[in-house]
């Protein structure tokens, strides 16, 4: 395809914009690639290493930033994003329209998060400072014929630019955008083969680092060991154009120009009505969007887009102008999450290692002892102090009495520092409270308070450092959500044909509606809408919430209780998250639609039903069923006391038992007693003392027949109560 010369000549002042853009964001761009470096790869840079290795220290590190970073990104797409389409102020919309809109925008934030863009986006942020998404449009697959909104994460943030006087958070209000992609040079031939690439230089040598093939330390071009790798710069431009904006006397707003036109189709369709005037004007200035595609020696293309504004969002993490004291001029300044906690994290390693060097350089000898002093016989005591043997030394050498040896003794270690250890376990409170990432509010917790919904309350608003992080990736989603509605028109706005478009309503379920003739019409005025985003509480701790609610209100309210097992049951199942749900929904729904259909057949044969005869046969019906549980209740009560009486009898039958088992005792004793005592007694005597024992126990048999005969009855009537 053949470029204008008009355009061709254009890449000179397009590759000097990139440089620009490039030089001036270099310092946050070196800022995003050592953060991400610092956090996820390695906390010791070179120079780290090469310490280490001179103080002989060993090379440990403690990463412990990626864990609150984690932890942050775990809690965030957990958050239901909440989407609202509006109109704007004066401007009559659509209902079905804009709840079409509302579900398109959804649905495509939904897509997006399959591929985890939310995710790596927020990551981008906390870590890097900031990260960039592209929405674009493109057919669904290689044989469609149908065209659909993407979204997605750019390649590499570092790789993309705008201008260096861009103020709003989207950099939406810059003259330019652009994304450098990286692409192998046999790919670019196969997609491009009518561009030549015998011009580009892919080895350079140094003193090419300053010619205007390349800006700064980057190349338009490199050759790897294995590859070539050129940039394709896809490259977006605002072109302005001044012109008259009219109102007419219908309400209709349009440019002069436009009008002109539409005068002219009025006259030629002979319409005999008078054609609206213009009731006021104003001068104006059009914007448009023009692409261009270059690589480092030609523009492969141009193309005077239909967009509004530019595809990309530009995320910032915390963002801000800063004005150096050298420097006449302010620079956009990016920090990551953990731009404050490099220090803390810095020395726990440097406690860390220092601690690990006191374990490694730890004095290992047991013994200091005199070499004359140990018996060669006994020299592997000393040796394997773990077997268990007996030390012996000689106490004179030679054994001259003269000459006395000293006697062994232990080496004595020195203690670790022990401000080591405190520094170690100080720097993890220390990089909490930089990172705002403290529960104080837990601790502050009564017995009563510290429940599971509680607890991930309080952990979900501790983390107050990380809100501007938030509120600034909100702010460039509702960017996002804004260019999914000036693409809507251009995707699904054609009005002569109809066609299915996806959307996803409020409970995060897909549906389809015919948008075109006879269906939803998409084609509307992107001007005219406002996209409002919130980010709610997550969405599980929502669910709990909303289900202990219903559950309240049923317990206190019986026409709430009545109306949620027959009106209400599927808000009862989404606040439910368990295995299987959607079916059980469907089958739910099945269940209650079945029911309805039978009241409505039991009424078409017993005609109307009396409103009020109902509200008495369930006031009846209610009477009956509380006397009924109180009775119940009654029933219980009587059961329980009369259970308790028996087994009170069963324990008075427990106790002469025991009663019975002294006597016999006592009885026992006094007979062995009786018989000592009788060996010494008459015969005369012996017959009282022995007509005396008889009597007793005779009468301890009587007092034993009637405990067993009340004992046994207790017992038939207990198991006849429980039966």
């Amino acid at each position: 395809m053949t470029i204008a010369k008009k355009h061709s000549e254009q890449l000179k002042r397009i590759k000097e914009n990139v440089s620009n853009s490039y030089n001036s964001q270099r310092h946050n761009r070196d800022r995003f690639n050592e953060f991400r470096r610092f956090v996820f790869v390695t906390t010791l840079n070179d120079n780290d290493l090469s310490y280490l290795k001179t103080v002989q220290k060993p090379q440990l590190e403690f990463n412990t930033l990626e864990a609150y970073v984690s932890r942050l990104v775990g809690e965030f797409t957990k958050h239901d994003i909440g989407i609202l389409a509006v109109g704007k102020d004066n401007v009559p919309v659509d209902t079905q329209q804009v709840n079409a809109i509302e579900g398109l925008i959804r649905n495509c934030f939904y897509e997006a998060e399959e591929q985890s863009m939310q995710r790596e986006l927020f990551k981008d942020c906390l870590t890097g400072g900031y990260s960039c998404m592209k929405v674009y449009t493109d057919y669904e697959h290689d044989r469609s014929m149908q065209l659909k909104i993407f979204s997605r994460r750019v390649y590499d943030p570092t790789m993309i630019g705008f201008d260096p006087l861009a103020i709003e958070a989207d950099k939406g209000d810059g003259e330019y955008f652009f994304e450098l992609i990286p692409m192998r040079k046999e790919v670019f031939e196969q997609e491009h083969p009518e561009i030549s690439t015998k011009n580009i230089k892919f080895k350079r040598a140094l003193e090419d680092i300053d010619t205007s093939n390349n800006f700064g330390p980057f190349n338009w071009s490199y050759e790897t060991k294995t590859e070539k790798v050129l940039l394709l710069c896809d490259y977006y431009e605002k072109k302005h154009k001044k012109g008259t904006l009219v109102e007419l006397s219908t309400g209709e707003i349009m440019m002069k120009d436009e009008y002109n036109k539409f005068v002219k189709d009025w006259e030629l369709m002979g319409i005999n009505e008078q054609v609206p005037a213009i009731v006021r004007e104003r001068p104006t200035t059009v914007t448009t969007i023009e692409r261009y595609k270059v690589i480092e020696t030609e523009v492969l293309s141009h193309e005077k887009t239909e967009l509004l504004s530019f595809p990309y969002v530009f995320i910032e993490g915390s963002g801000m102008m800063v004005k150096d004291n050298n420097s006449h001029g302010a620079r956009y300044f990016t920090r990551p999450y953990v731009f404050n906690a490099i220090g803390a994290q810095k020395l726990k390693n440097f406690a860390g290692q220092s601690l690990a060097n006191e374990i490694e350089n730890m004095v290992m000898h047991k013994f200091i002892v005199a070499k004359d002093s140990i018996p060669p016989a006994y020299k592997d005591a000393y040796i394997n102090v773990q077997q268990a043997s007996v030390l012996v030394f000689n106490a004179f050498k030679n054994d001259n009495p003269d000459i006395p040896l000293p006697p062994p003794r232990e080496v004595q270690r020195p203690p670790i520092p022990p401000e080591l250890l405190q520094t170690f376990d100080m720097c993890d409170q220390l990089t909490q409270v930089i990172l705002g990432n403290h529960d104080s509010s837990i601790a502050k917790m009564t017995e009563r308070q510290s429940s599971g919904i509680a607890i991930q309350t309080a952990v979900s608003l501790s983390n107050s450092a990380a809100m501007p992080f938030v509120d600034n990736f909100i702010s460039g989603i509702r960017s996002w959500a804004h260019k999914v509605v000036e693409l809507g028109p251009l995707v699904h706005g054609e009005e002569d044909r109809v066609h299915s478009m996806a959307i996803t309503n409020g409970r995060g379920k897909r549906e389809y509606v015919d948008v075109g003739a006879g269906g939803v019409s998409m084609d509307y005025d992107p001007r005219n809408l406002d996209v409002k985003i919130t980010a709610g509480a997550s969405f599980n701790m929502e669910q709990e919430k909303a289900l202990q609610y219903i559950k309240e209100l049923m317990s206190i309210s019986p026409e709430i209780n009545e109306f949620v097992n027959t009106n209400g049951l599927d808000l009862l199942l989404d606040n439910i998250q368990m295995r299987g749900i959607d079916e059980f929904k469907e089958r739910a729904e099945q269940f209650m639609q079945q029911k309805a259909e039978a009241m409505q057949q039991q009424a078409a044969q017993g005609g109307p039903p009396n409103i009020d005869q109902m509200k008495i046969d369930s006031a009846n019906a209610k009477v009956a069923q509380d006397t009924e549980i109180a009775y119940a209740k009654l029933a219980t009560e009587e059961r329980k006391n009369r259970t308790e009486t028996l087994l009170e009898l069963a324990k008075i039958g427990v106790d002469k038992d025991q009663q019975r088992i002294e006597k016999a005792k006592l009885l026992a004793e006094m007979n062995l007693a009786g018989f000592d005592v009788a060996l010494k007694l008459d015969e005369s005597q012996q017959a009282k003392v022995r007509d005396y024992i008889e009597t007793q126990f005779k009468a301890g048999a009587a007092e034993q027949e009637r405990i067993d005969s009340e004992f046994a009855r207790t017992t038939k009537e207990i198991a006849k109560n429980e039966d």
